[in-house]
């Protein structure tokens, strides 16, 4: 499975999304427009992240650009992944 469809599952999990209620893309808009995503969703979205793809995140380097959507979520999963 790819690093998106990774983080897509992850983020409908974490808000409890349907897959066909609710499609996902690269463009899909997460901070300000998903009102289920709050801070503990973002901890548990980034705690499924960890686990899922073996990295730590590091507090200090997040910033809120990381959930701006579903690209960046994943620009930032790739990143980790690449270090």
């Amino acid at each position: 499975m790819s690093i998106e469809l990774q983080v897509m599952t992850i983020v409908r999990a974490v808000l409890g999304l349907s897959a066909t209620a609710t499609p996902l893309t690269r463009q899909s808009r997460l901070l300000g427009a998903m009102t289920a995503l709050d801070s503990l969703a973002v901890a548990n979205i980034l705690g499924q992240l960890e686990s899922t793809f073996g990295f730590l995140v590091d507090d200090s380097a997040l910033s809120a650009a990381v959930f701006a959507d579903i690209d960046s979520l994943c620009r930032y999963v790739e990143a980790k992944l690449s270090e």
